[in-house]
């Protein structure tokens, strides 16, 4: 893949992150800035692949394996009754009625195993790239 492809790429990623309501990990700027005072900033490729891994992050928590393996734990660690069920309360910051139902949520194993191995795929290719400079 050379530059254009991974800016291109760069900038397909951006614009489905904004489709999809995830327009903070979209912003260059919120990992630009991420413990580099002072450093060059990212390559377009170091972009990609710290938006994929924070994209990756949100579907964690989203994820209905996540919670059951959580509920799992909990259970494991309590002695008096069992819990089958849990909500998030949304952030301070946005709207504080709002819940999500996790026992309801998706299974993003899958796509989540899939984004896993593309950001490898690109670290890899990273690494080879920088090998061969």
């Amino acid at each position: 893949m050379n530059a254009e492809d991974v800016r291109s790429l760069l900038e397909l990623v951006k614009h489905q992150l904004r489709d999809i309501g995830e327009p903070e990990i979209a912003d260059e700027d919120r990992f630009a800035s991420r413990g580099r005072e002072n450093a060059e900033p990212l390559q377009h490729e170091d972009l990609l692949i710290e938006m994929l891994s924070s994209f990756g992050r949100v579907l964690a928590v989203q994820d209905r394996r996540t919670f059951d393996a959580s509920l799992q734990t909990i259970n494991e660690n309590i002695s008096e009754s069992k819990i089958d069920e849990a909500e998030i309360l949304a952030p301070i910051a946005a709207d504080a009625t709002e819940t999500t139902n996790l026992g309801a949520a998706p299974d993003f194993g899958p796509l989540r195993a899939e984004l896993r191995q593309l950001i490898a795929e690109l670290r890899e290719s990273r690494l080879g790239g920088r090998n061969g400079d």
